[in-house]
């Protein structure tokens, strides 16, 4: 973290004329300092607390994109006009689980391990819950699910850390918030497709794959994937498996050691997409496989081992105001 413009939670309470009490109460709550230079991701866990092991994958995956994503955003003070209901973001009973009067920079990831629907199936889902009512619409906070019953698995295999990465790639926007940005083309088609320009870039440049991103970037349509399942939770907020294979933001965790889902400059490309100031040179090595474009025009079916789908993407589901006004933009 840069030391060179931190500010103190009474400095900001100061700066932003906050009440006394909101301001006792602020400087009450442990929030992290403002840092009005990088991107800082905080995590806090709700229920059960997780094992040590899982903890430390939660931080490596949060450490990781600290390097991907690296300008600064608007911090946010979140709960003073009217509390957040964060259960919600995770499919509880109204009222369960609620942010009051809570200052946030950059971005909050709210994990959870909890049962999702038994092993080897979905690992996890995740989302943004609340975002910013800018003109780039980041997250604020984010809820992340890991399934109870893939967690030890995940680990013993060493890939909890990468499954997270993905999972918190969603939380800022990769796949839960392109048909919010207009990036979406052909939602419903079988040749959906995400337009942004510096995806598509990196695709036709550095990755090798000017034969596939003729136009835009290939989002999965669920075609040829063999007898593997595609639900809801993987069409069109991943790229297509079939296509980019070992890609992180496909839908589909790789067979192979630790490192096998790569996170490419398309997925930091996508990121620029969505507003955030990133760095590329933390991307993996990645190219498109060779044949991808036959793939792409349904000639022939990806022929792998077992896969198995990361997650199912929650959507955005309130937005915040400057004001602090939360409005909800999507439905419980």
């Amino acid at each position: 973290m840069s030391l060179t413009r931190l500010w103190s939670r009474a400095v900001v309470c100061s700066a932003l004329l906050l009440a006394s009490t909101a301001c006792a109460d602020l400087l009450g709550k442990g929030d992290r300092d403002i840092d009005d230079d990088d991107f800082d991701i905080d995590v806090e866990y709700y229920g059960t607390t997780p094992a040590a092991e899982v903890k430390s994958a939660v931080a490596a995956a949060a450490a990781r994109l600290e390097q991907v994503v690296v300008g600064d955003v608007e911090h946010r003070e979140v709960g003073f006009t009217n509390p957040l209901d964060v259960g919600e973001c995770f499919g509880l009973p109204a009222g369960t689980f609620t942010y009051t009067e809570k200052l946030i920079d950059d971005v909050v990831m709210v994990v959870r391990v909890d049962s999702v629907d038994g092993p080897s199936t979905i690992l996890a889902h995740a989302g943004p819950c609340l975002i910013r009512d800018n003109h780039n619409n980041e997250t604020v906070i984010g809820t992340v699910t890991i399934d109870s019953a893939d967690a030890a698995s995940m680990v013993s295999s060493g890939r909890l850390t990468e499954v997270l990465t993905h999972e918190f790639l969603h939380v800022l926007g990769i796949g839960s918030s392109w048909e919010f940005h207009g990036l979406l083309q052909g939602k419903g088609t079988t040749m959906p497709r995400v337009t942004g320009a510096s995806a598509l870039a990196e695709c036709r440049g550095s990755a090798g794959g000017s034969g596939v991103c003729d136009g835009a970037v290939p989002a999965e349509d669920c075609e040829n994937l063999g007898t593997t399942s595609c639900g809801a939770g993987t069409l069109e907020s991943h790229w297509k498996e079939s296509t980019f294979e070992s890609e992180m933001m496909t839908g589909y965790v790789e067979s192979g050691s630790t490192g096998a889902n790569k996170l490419s400059r398309i997925t930091i490309g996508a990121l620029q997409d969505l507003g955030y100031v990133v760095d590329f040179t933390a991307a993996d090595a990645y190219t498109v496989p060779a044949g991808a474009a036959a793939l792409r025009a349904g000639e022939s079916t990806v022929q792998q081992g077992q896969l198995i789908a990361f997650d199912r993407v929650r959507k955005p589901r309130f937005l915040i105001t400057p004001q602090k006004v939360l409005i909800r933009i999507g439905q419980p």
